[in-house]
């Protein structure tokens, strides 16, 4: 009998991982009692690599997005335009380009959370966007600020060698989710959004 649960519980970790994350539609994590806070960690293609960032805020009881604020990592400055940027570290900021905005999610994995998780995740953003720590594309990019976040609120996280898609999949694959209520079922995405400076 355990080896059964065993091998059942393989089966579904192994369908888990090799399921493709539908494009622009949130992988549910387990939803929060009372306060009702969400956040969605997200890639989208563009550039060379693609980019990671997180998209949080708070919903309603029919599953309305109330409030949303989004923020991602990037080099600051004309040097990150160059070459130079694979080498050398460079100067950060915490906030929202446009093309996040303009570009569609390629992944969407999103986690319901209680106040106080929420409020870990919010200061874990806001310590980063004062500290400015060196962007970097090996020690420090967009998925190493995702992961800061994830593991601030609990969860495991992949490399963050990976491509932006792989890496929000691979949070995915390690977390797992549960679907939500339907009654508590939110957006796929927020409209508006506050940008995080």
């Amino acid at each position: 009998m355990q080896c059964r649960r065993l091998c059942f519980a393989a089966l579904v970790g192994l369908t888990l991982t090799s399921a493709p994350c539908a494009q622009g539609a949130p992988l549910r994590g387990e939803p929060a009692k009372g306060d009702y806070y969400f956040v969605d960690f997200r890639a989208r293609m563009g550039g060379v690599f693609g980019h990671t960032y997180v998209v949080y805020g708070k919903i309603g009881g029919r599953g309305r997005i109330l409030s949303a604020h989004a923020a991602g990592f990037y080099p600051r400055g004309q040097i990150s335009q160059t070459v130079l940027s694979v080498v050398l570290p460079m100067p950060s900021y915490v906030g929202l380009e446009p093309s996040d905005r303009g570009r569609p999610p390629s992944a969407i994995y999103r986690r319901y959370l209680h106040a106080d998780t929420y409020a870990r995740l919010a200061t874990t953003v806001e310590s980063t966007a004062r500290t400015h720590p060196p962007w970097h594309l090996l020690f420090y990019n967009c998925n190493a600020f995702t992961a800061k976040i994830a593991r601030s609120i609990g969860l495991r996280t992949p490399p963050t060698l990976e491509l932006p898609n792989d890496f929000v999949h691979g949070l995915y694959a390690m977390n797992g989710a549960v679907e939500a209520p339907p009654a508590r079922r939110p957006a796929a995405s927020a409209r508006r959004w506050k940008r995080t400076r």
